[in-house]
């Protein structure tokens, strides 16, 4: 067996903003997903689309991380 892609090896980080949540249904939540590394924002309406963000299935489109005012976008 080979050994895994050096990319697959490394942690993934994430900044997980949840905006919205119903306290009647655990799954119906909705927020948004920054993916550090690639500097995109995703955002999620269910637990379903947030565990298909994290765990690197398609989910909803990418959009470019806006800048912070006077702050620097790596």
């Amino acid at each position: 067996m080979s050994p895994a892609p050096p990319s697959a090896l490394q942690p993934e980080s994430y900044v997980v903003r949840i905006y919205r949540r119903k306290p009647r249904g655990p799954g119906r939540i909705a927020g948004t997903v920054e993916i550090v590394a690639s500097g995109t924002e995703r955002s999620f309406s269910s637990l379903r689309e947030l565990q298909q963000i994290l765990g690197g299935s398609a989910g909803p489109a990418s959009t470019p991380k806006k800048p912070k005012e006077g702050g620097i976008t790596a």
